[in-house]
């Protein structure tokens, strides 16, 4: 796409400072090092502007809005470069976030008030050949799990030699891979089950087993198949573990969808994402949100997201209070191929939402033809909640 930053509107690049990325491509066993990295953007929320950025090979790059974004072919979505999960960590009282690029690397977001910095780390060859199996917080580092493509891939693929990576380490999980795990073992389907256990696929070229853990340091113990299917489903709102705000903020997004809602939500209290529901149902509306308990003396906060950009809010301080809350909408994403005589061939999405700071919302989108990508990217905007 070369060309595009340099027609950036002259407001846009007058309010963001581009620094020199100085991330280069790495080798198969690098883990990334935040000592002495600059971000490669600094953007100043001097104004509500949107700021959007796209994702392209060696990171994110700033464009005037997703209608300009590349036009490239549509590819299975395990091949795109995509924002796969974001995931919030508490780093020393602040909340820092983390997105991991599908084919490609890891995004770091840290707010300062009126100021967002953004990093990136280039994941190198394992990156870019082997699709993203889960993305979760171990040891207070984000990681991610790889394996092989079972759907599209293009290739024989033999089973990653690094198949786990974390922030600064290639890291041994004893619940994923045990000392005497045979070299054909490839972990998958790692996921936050709805009674916040741990549950994995593990397979051999002669064996197949679940497994479910409270503990990644701890092995994974033999579950059935049927098990692991029943830990995977999203969780109602009435169970009681469910935090109220959270519960009743999706319950929310059930009225304005008028029908049910299926929500993958992201939170420092989760070490990955979790998958809600106002109900069971065969069909409902997907939404995204975020939830922040109430810390370092600020409010709970939720936020959902529709894929259209319509958001909902509430924010509490106690059950006593109730909740303050409000509704949002995100700039429009372009029609695509719904509008006639559109470049962009594909449908966009809003996929995913996190609150950094008191204002500053970073959300994904997508261009989606069915199980294709084209582009993707995210938008920083900030938000003046009523």
């Amino acid at each position: 796409m070369p060309g595009k930053v340099q027609r950036i509107f002259s407001a846009l690049a007058a309010a963001l400072i581009m620094l020199p990325v100085i991330l280069s491509s790495c080798s198969v066993n690098h883990t990334g090092d935040r000592e002495g990295l600059e971000p490669v953007y600094l953007v100043r929320h001097t104004s509500h502007e949107p700021f959007w950025f796209e994702l392209v090979p060696g990171g994110p790059q700033l464009i005037p809005s997703p209608a300009e974004s590349s036009i490239d072919p549509f590819v299975p979505w395990s091949h795109g470069l995509y924002i796969q999960g974001f995931l919030p960590i508490d780093e020393s009282q602040e909340e820092v976030f983390y997105a991991a690029v599908n084919r490609g690397g890891l995004l770091e977001w840290r707010n300062s008030g009126e100021e967002t910095a953004i990093y990136y780390y280039s994941g190198g060859e394992v990156w870019e050949r082997y699709p993203l199996a889960a993305f979760f917080c171990y040891s207070q580092k984000p990681s991610v799990l790889f394996t092989r493509d079972r759907f599209f891939s293009f290739e024989e693929q033999n089973v990653p030699e690094f198949a786990l990576w974390s922030l600064g380490s290639l890291p041994q999980i004893p619940a994923l891979k045990p000392p005497n795990a045979p070299k054909d073992r490839e972990v998958s389907g790692l996921i936050l089950g709805r009674d916040g256990r741990w549950y994995f696929r593990a397979a051999t070229e002669i064996d197949n087993g679940y497994f479910q853990t409270t503990d990644l340091d701890q092995p994974g113990m033999g579950i059935s198949g049927d098990a692991y299917l029943a830990a995977s489903r999203p969780l109602e709102i009435n169970s009681p573990n469910v935090p109220p705000l959270l519960a009743w903020i999706i319950a929310e997004a059930a009225r304005l969808a008028e029908g049910p809602c299926i929500v993958t939500v992201v939170s420092p209290e989760f070490p990955a994402k979790r998958i809600f529901c106002s109900a069971e149902a065969e069909f409902s509306q997907e939404v995204f949100g975020y939830y922040r308990p109430s810390m370092s003396g600020r409010d709970a906060f939720a936020v959902i997201l529709f894929p259209d950009g319509r958001g909902i809010y509430g924010c509490s301080t106690n059950a006593k209070d109730g909740v303050r809350d409000g509704h949002f909408r995100l700039p429009a994403l372009p029609a695509g191929g719904a509008e006639p005589g559109s470049s962009h061939g594909g449908i966009f999405a809003y996929t995913g939402i996190v609150l950094a700071g008191e204002r500053t919302v970073i959300a994904a989108w997508e261009e989606q033809e069915e199980w294709n990508l084209g582009a993707a990217g995210f938008l920083l905007l900030a938000i003046n909640w009523n």
